[in-house]
């Protein structure tokens, strides 16, 4: 890339527990790189503007002893993050100028976030991003999701739970992939132009990951390099990272543990066998089969191995 010109700017959109994370931390070690970790998440969950908690499931009592259990946590932990920013100046509007801002030592700006996040305000969308999305098949996402939630729920006081039921703070109405597919078409008619937007399946880019990294890539017309097929493992890459403190260190925490397997990781491993739909609980089931149609549509439009 030259070094002369305006940096490539992309927004990788995602459902949770779509790999999202692994993906974007592969690509932290492109040279010249910025990554923004989920803005939009920090300012639908914990900035000014934060989606209210739409269902009193746990008492007030219950929810502060639990803030105030992760703020503790969030002091003690000694992580350098010198790209970090607190969550209580994220508003939309501060979203979109970091991503907006410039960049002028990089070549690449990736920006990686939740697309239920935005919350339909699409017109906090940056301007000159190329827009991509990351899909994984619900009968996988849900039982994820539904695990890493347990710690969080039983910290509030919830040891029985309906992941189907659970506040709007955890899981948007869509469950994610209905906010995602509506985000897709809106950047179809408004933001891409010729450039239709790319959609990869966590699937796909386990099981061939150098075919779909390469295709990634060149779409974007970023250089495919074979070291984006194995990193090394740790957390030191989130210092590099512009995003909320809160977000990057409770997401590495017992408490939350979302980065976990993701910054540990050292590649891409094929992907374990589908789980059966006899084999997943009556929650789950709500939300596969409202998910299955929006992830079908994306699925069409995929990048093929």
């Amino acid at each position: 890339m030259d070094t002369n010109v305006e940096p490539r700017r992309v927004i990788l959109w995602s459902v949770p527990r779509s790999l999202s994370t692994v993906f974007q931390k592969c690509l932290s070690f492109i040279p010249k790189v910025q990554i923004i970790n989920e803005p939009f998440t920090c300012a639908y969950h914990m900035g000014p503007e934060k989606k209210p908690d739409d269902t009193q499931m746990v008492s007030d009592e219950e929810a502060e002893k639990y803030q105030a259990q992760m703020n503790g946590t969030y002091n003690e932990e000694k992580l350098d993050l010198p790209m970090a920013f607190d969550a209580d100046v994220c508003t939309y509007n501060y979203v979109k100028s970091k991503l907006d801002a410039d960049y002028p030592d990089k070549q690449l700006v990736f920006c990686k976030d939740m697309a239920y996040a935005l919350d339909g305000k699409y017109g906090m969308l940056p301007k000159g991003y190329r827009h991509t999305f990351i899909i994984r098949n619900p009968y996988r996402m849900f039982p994820s999701y539904k695990k890493i939630l347990v710690s969080t729920m039983n910290l509030l006081g919830m040891k029985e739970f309906r992941i189907c039921d659970i506040p709007l703070v955890f899981v948007p109405r869509g469950y994610a992939y209905q906010e995602e597919y509506q985000l897709l078409l809106y950047v179809q008619e408004n933001c891409d132009g010729s450039d239709p937007p790319i959609v990869i399946d966590a699937d796909d880019l386990l099981s061939n990951p150098a075919s779909i990294m390469r295709q990634y890539c060149e779409l974007l017309g970023i250089p495919f390099q074979e070291e984006m097929l194995e990193w090394p493992s740790g957390l030191d890459v989130i210092k590099s990272w512009i995003g909320s403190r809160e977000s990057l260190v409770g997401n590495l925490l017992e408490t939350g543990g979302y980065y976990d397997a993701a910054l540990k990781s050292t590649r891409y491993h094929p992907p374990k066998k589908m789980p059966k739909r006899e084999e997943l609980a009556e929650d789950i089931l709500v939300c596969v089969n409202h998910s299955m149609p929006f992830y079908e549509k994306m699925y069409d439009l995929r990048l093929k191995p």
